[in-house]
């Protein structure tokens, strides 16, 4: 390895942790925003909901209250423990997946969205 090529790869590994150490920095930024982010979304919620209104106009767009779909997870550990009460034909694999997909519990919950102008 030349002087130049030692050189670069040591600036390099330097430019690196700095970065890295930079990303950690804002990731624990975006994570408060988020958790504040959060908590105002709650407030602001639970004022749409007790106003009955769908949404909040402002100057710079529209704070709407949507719902949102969650599903339970699919693991491998349901599917497996699931398959294990059912026939083992191999053709009915498919069959038995499509059934528990399809048969899921499903979770609704209010977001807010925000639509800028």
């Amino acid at each position: 390895m030349s002087l130049v090529e030692k050189e670069e790869y040591e600036t390099a590994i330097r430019n690196w942790i700095i970065f890295e150490k930079q990303l950690k920095t804002i990731n624990e930024k975006v994570k408060q925003w988020k958790e504040m982010k959060a908590n105002l979304s709650t407030t602001i919620l639970q004022f749409i909901e007790r106003n009955e209104m769908d949404g909040i106009e402002t100057n710079e767009g529209r704070l709407c209250c949507v719902q949102k779909k969650e599903y339970t997870p699919l693991t491998y550990g349901y599917l497996e423990k699931s398959l294990e009460s059912i026939v083992q034909d191999k053709s009915k694999v498919q069959q038995i997946i499509s059934f528990l997909k399809n048969n899921r519990e499903i979770k609704t919950t209010h977001e807010l969205i925000w639509k800028e102008r």
